[in-house]
């Protein structure tokens, strides 16, 4: 478990030249980027059709009819309303309102509490919010919820670094570098 009561009251420090991390400004934070369809879900595909066999030579007694193709799921209710909340979280950043983006993506972690992009967008918020621990444990949860998502994972290292570099923690933040670096490989 990492000590973390050294973020409470950290300033932040100067990244070294040689990183290759880039840090938005506080007055103009950085937009979640809307033109990406993060965290949307595409619908369920729609149930393999049933394989063809050949017909047995009629029984005696007829067999039922076979019963009728299965109708694809409905798309989730949820679905819709997590786009709606990343939509207003996006229109938030665009005008500067980070509290009210970090409340709508609450709000839509509370409908799908297992989506990693939402969970790394949220740490993106609290990143710009200077909440550098809160920033690392959204990057962290995302990273656990990934799967294979090494390109999202990367993107979550790179956050953690900037978090941890901001709190005066180099030696944790170059750690968290090398393991976006190995990620991207």
């Amino acid at each position: 478990m990492v000590d973390r009561s050294v973020y409470r009251n950290a300033q932040p420090q100067p990244l070294p030249p040689q990183s290759t991390v880039e840090v938005t400004p506080l007055q103009q934070p950085t937009p979640i980027v809307p033109e990406q369809q993060i965290a949307r879900v595409p619908p369920p595909p729609a149930p393999a059709p049933a394989p063809v066999q050949p017909e047995p030579p009629p029984p005696a007694v007829q067999p039922a009819p076979p019963p009728a193709e299965p109708t694809p799921a409905p798309e989730p209710e949820g679905n819709k309303a997590v786009v709606a909340l990343l939509d207003n979280a996006a229109e938030a950043v665009s005008t500067g309102n980070l509290d009210q983006a970090a409340s709508a993506l609450e709000r839509a972690l509370r409908i799908e509490p297992r989506n990693a992009s939402i969970w790394h967008d949220l740490g993106q918020i609290r990143l710009h919010q200077r909440k550098f621990t809160q920033a690392e444990s959204m990057a962290e949860k995302s990273n656990g919820l990934a799967g294979g998502n090494n390109a999202l994972k990367a993107r979550n290292w790179r956050l953690i670094a900037v978090a941890r570099r901001a709190a005066g923690d180099t030696a944790g933040a170059d750690a968290a570098e090398a393991q976006a670096v190995i990620l991207e490989r």
